[in-house]
């Protein structure tokens, strides 16, 4: 009995340590300090146990499931660690000044009542209603802090868990709708179309679409093919986009004597990739030629289209 060792252990102590400490602090120790011992030597252990195994089962399963999936959320894991670490570190200090300041309140109402013969004689209770006034404020403001320090602890933790919630479905989502995904990471990394899958994921609750291809780039925005709603053999197949697209398109001009330009159009919106340079339409012009997407959709994936000049005669008076 860890409250009756330390009784016993005050009945040893020297007249010195009574005359430096005050017994209201004595008895905070004995009552309060002692139970919230005996509280985390009983679920302590327990709830360590229990996240341990939860953590590194969930990420055994999440990288037997999807590596890539996994890698984001044990960035955000490791990132909450550390914030938790330091805000439980602040917690620590506002808990301990909190002990310190019950214990100042148990130690003016300790000497208030076994003097109160003493105080109601020499008509003293406004002064000690007074001392009893700033230790019981002081007592106040330190557990304001104290739960403004756990607000700010467990919001953290729910931020934290909701930016999982989030990667898991915004970039888990990207990688099962879009195989060119795996394509899009060997290109221009990771870490950047994580990020471009969160800021499209927020853009788009503000009506603004096309975020995530402004921010990854041509390269991915430029990745064609892994379409097998009308044909399966193409499910895993892409193309990319060339590496010099108006040189191809200049290339084509030179031995075919075709003008031509590479775009990437759906019914959705067009974009221009390249175009020969001895075309003298500018962008919004070119993009206007095709801005109804003959190309079409579903089994009209039409690789070519050709463009020709409508001639009008004028009728001559």
């Amino acid at each position: 009995d860890m409250r009756q060792q330390l009784f016993e252990h005050y009945e040893e102590l020297s007249f010195s340590y009574y005359s430096q400490n005050n017994s209201g602090q004595m008895m905070s120790k004995l009552v309060s300090d002692l139970f919230d011992i005996s509280e985390f030597a009983h679920h302590g252990p327990e709830n360590l146990f229990i996240s341990l195994i939860k953590i590194v089962g969930a990420f055994i399963f999440l990288f037997v499931i999807n590596r890539k999936l996994a890698l984001p959320l044990i960035f955000l894991v490791i990132v909450m660690f550390f914030f938790s670490f330091r805000q439980n570190q602040k917690m620590q200090r506002t808990f301990m000044e909190n002990r310190r300041k019950i214990g100042d309140v148990n130690a003016s109402l300790q000497d208030t009542l076994a003097g109160i013969r003493v105080v109601q004689s020499f008509t003293n209770e406004d002064i000690e209603k007074e001392k009893f006034r700033r230790s019981n404020q002081a007592f106040l403001v330190s557990k304001k802090d104290n739960y403004r320090c756990m607000g700010e602890f467990m919001s953290s933790n729910l931020f934290f868990q909701g930016m999982m919630y989030l990667v898991t479905l915004v970039y888990g989502g990207f990688l099962i709708a879009n195989g060119e995904m795996s394509a899009a990471i060997d290109k221009v990394g990771l870490l950047k179309v994580l990020y471009a899958s969160i800021a499209s994921a927020v853009t788009k609750l503000f009506g603004k679409k096309g975020v995530f291809y402004e921010i990854v780039g041509q390269e991915v925005s430029g990745l064609d093919g892994f379409y097998d709603h009308v044909w399966k053999e193409y499910g895993d197949i892409g193309i990319e986009m060339p590496a010099n697209p108006s040189g191809v398109c200049n290339e084509v001009y030179e031995k075919l004597g075709v003008q031509m330009m590479l775009v990437d159009a759906n019914d959705l919106g067009q974009e221009l990739l390249g175009c020969s340079d001895s075309i003298t339409l500018s962008e919004k012009e070119l993009l206007g030629l095709i801005r109804d997407n003959p190309a079409g959709q579903g089994r009209q994936c039409t690789p070519l289209i050709l463009i020709r000049e409508k001639k009008t005669t004028k009728p001559s008076i």
